[in-house]
């Protein structure tokens, strides 16, 4: 009788431990439009403009067409798929070699797309397992050829409650690669140009067209601590959809920064503090907390920049450890950013705070905990 009751009460708590990790999936269209692209000729263009609008209108319309747009001179109304300048235009692109020598990387490197679409398929299970009254349906996915203009964005849907994604491969053919070079990318932006990159990337890209009110009333002309917060309310979200990735990668940074990072944690917020930063909003003095960089101005050389996004997160951890709260209230609510660093206490040497975000998993803890207590107690006056 003990044993059952220890095994079934084990696996109450154990479950209620688990339940944020539950594998919540969804079944996402991903289409590769890079392929079918790059097989236009002049023979078959009309005829496949004419399979894509059917196929994929959408991305046609409300991105390809614009970006094509980008590349034509001189036109002064909006192209269409079945305009001549439009197809023209297409040809051209489609068949500049220097060009095609980017789609045979392209097509080398993600012959094979199952491990980030596994990744996503999870991320946006999870998104709507957590959100189950979002007003947004499940996004379709585009993979295409962006002429190094695009990494990911999103863009109007088929209906108002759809917003699709759009992935321009040519940005994660690897750090690596020689047309970064050619490009004359620096090192540090070259670092993020990753295959393993697109799933954060992607999602970082969701939250901001979910909370594009929110973006825009905090991360610009606003200080320091609030655009941290902000930040790291984002990368908290980007933790969550995506359990399996390490939490480096989720916060685009290598492990030798995390690591640095983590030893340094204290010494950051202290720089902060004395140099007057954390309140202030004139972006020259902290742009790179914030944005990419070779360095951070004032710090040491091991620095990375972007070093706001982990301080972000850390102070979003911290609020955690201590506030029981849905990441749906954390996401929602305003308050104050001075109310998330009320105890914050940041140290050196840190082992990362993961927070567990496990508002009634706790609770539920605790209570089988008092009811395991109880019923020992209970066999033990039995026996007696």
């Amino acid at each position: 009788m003990n044993r059952i009751l220890f095994f079934l009460i084990f696996s109450v708590l154990l479950g209620c431990n688990n339940h944020q990790q539950e594998d919540h999936r969804v079944d996402l269209k991903i289409y590769r439009f890079e392929n079918d692209f790059f097989s236009i000729n002049e023979s078959n263009i009309s005829k496949k403009t004419q399979q894509w609008n059917k196929v994929n209108n959408t991305f046609l319309e409300g991105a390809f067409v614009p970006f094509i747009e980008g590349f034509v001179e001189n036109t002064n109304k909006p192209l269409s798929i079945s305009d001549s300048v439009f197809l023209n235009e297409l040809l051209i692109f489609a068949t500049f070699e220097d060009f095609k020598d980017v789609y045979d990387s392209i097509r080398i490197r993600f012959s094979d797309f199952t491990e980030i679409e596994n990744s996503l398929e999870q991320a946006f299970g999870r998104f709507f397992y957590f959100f189950p009254n979002s007003s947004y349906n499940i996004p379709n996915i585009t993979t295409f050829f962006s002429g190094f203009n695009y990494a990911v964005f999103t863009y109007p849907g088929k209906d108002a409650r759809t917003y699709d994604i759009a992935i321009g491969l040519d940005y994660f053919l690897g750090s690596g690669s020689k047309f970064y070079s050619f490009l004359g990318a620096h090192e540090y932006e070259r670092f993020k140009f990753q295959k393993k990159f697109i799933p954060t990337y992607v999602m970082q890209v969701w939250f901001d067209m979910c909370y594009e009110d929110k973006l825009n009333k905090y991360m610009f002309k606003t200080d320091l601590l609030t655009q941290m917060i902000f930040l790291g309310k984002k990368m908290y979200f980007v933790d969550q959809m995506l359990p399996n990735m390490p939490l480096h990668d989720k916060l685009g940074f290598s492990k030798k920064q995390m690591e640095w990072l983590s030893n340094n944690e204290k010494n950051i917020w202290s720089y902060i503090i004395e140099k007057d930063l954390l309140f202030s909003k004139d972006e020259t003095k902290f742009r790179q907390f914030i944005h990419e960089g070779p360095f951070v101005k004032g710090l040491p050389a091991e620095a990375p920049s972007r070093l706001g996004y982990y301080i972000g997160y850390q102070i979003i951890a911290n609020y955690l450890q201590q506030n029981e709260i849905t990441i749906e209230e954390l996401l929602v609510n305003d308050l104050e950013a001075e109310e998330y660093i009320k105890n914050y206490q940041p140290v050196n040497n840190n082992s990362l705070k993961k927070p567990n975000f496990f508002s009634t998993n706790t609770f539920k803890i605790i209570v089988g905990l008092c009811i395991l207590c109880l019923l020992l107690v209970i066999r033990k006056k039995i026996d007696k």
